[in-house]
């Protein structure tokens, strides 16, 4: 039995080799890696290595599907989620199972990525990662762009504190100050990592793919560790940094159609507010009013 499996989903993604390498290098565990490539083949392919276990499906199932199978090869004590555009700092496995309850959903400290720079053929100048600029803005000349691999945690502070906001969506919670502790409970994340024990995982139903294939995952992980008897804990000991889409020439690996967008949150917010879900012992208004001064 490993020590953990870390399971990436991933679709029509850029830095799927990038992430995988960064796991290898930063591990210090009995720790392997499950990638579920869910109706794609990377372009060069992965690169065969004895603790990465690649599972091909034909057509795309999902990405909460694809997590779940991938779970599924799993025999590992624990697992963790990654998505697959991400890198993890040194020894992350091993702190994350050292200071770690069988009850808790843990998230570690998340960093923006910092993939790749645009660099001006012409002056050599550069702009960060993005579309491909047309002209340079350090030297006005249109001679070209070389885009230039950097794939590092970006020199800002991390993103950690997370709250679902009154619309039933996840929402950054700008005005929680850090406590001195390596673990604090938080109510919410972005759900692009969590790590837990791989029992409670599947004790909990893994992810509802009711959802749907993308959208809600970081509320369904925070309700169903909160609603469960259990916590969802940040540990800043450990950290993780995420491509974040937010900035133009980044297209989601998933199709965002609309009417998916509008049923996951539907669902999610019937799940949840009207206390459907089955294995629930607390009812969502506990989770409400203990962090009710964070929203």
């Amino acid at each position: 039995m490993r020590e953990l499996s870390v399971l990436i989903p991933a679709r029509n993604e850029d830095f799927i080799e990038q992430t995988i390498a960064s796991i290898l290098k930063n591990r210090r565990g009995d720790t392997e890696i499950i990638v579920f490539l869910d109706g794609y083949e990377p372009k060069p392919p992965i690169k065969n290595h004895p603790d990465v276990k690649i599972i091909k499906s034909s057509t795309s199932i999902g990405q909460r599907a694809a997590a779940n199978a991938a779970a599924a090869e799993s025999d590992a004590r624990n697992i963790m989620k990654l998505d697959a555009h991400c890198i993890v700092g040194p020894g992350f496995d091993t702190t994350l199972m050292s200071d770690h309850h069988p009850a808790w959903t843990v998230v570690p400290s998340m960093y923006d990525l910092h993939a790749f720079d645009w660099e001006c053929v012409g002056c050599g100048g550069r702009s960060i990662q993005g579309s491909k600029p047309v002209s340079c803005q350090k030297c006005g000349c249109k001679a070209g762009f070389v885009r230039r691999e950097v794939f590092d945690k970006r020199n800002v502070p991390p993103t950690d504190y997370w709250v679902i906001d009154q619309t039933f969506v996840v929402s950054e919670d700008r005005y929680r100050r850090p406590s001195p502790y390596p673990t604090e409970e938080i109510m919410c994340t972005l759900g692009c990592c969590f790590f837990m024990d791989h029992d409670r995982f599947d004790m909990l139903g893994g992810l509802d793919e009711e959802h749907g294939s993308w959208g809600q995952m970081g509320i369904e992980i925070a309700c169903k560790a909160w609603l469960s008897g259990g916590a969802l804990v940040l540990n800043k000991a450990a950290w993780f940094a995420h491509l974040r889409r937010t900035r133009p020439g980044f297209n989601f690996p998933y199709k965002q159609d609309g009417k998916q967008i509008v049923h996951a949150h539907r669902y999610s917010m019937d799940l949840w507010l009207n206390d459907k879900w089955p294995l629930a012992k607390r009812p969502y208004k506990w989770l409400r009013n203990k962090f009710q001064k964070t929203q």
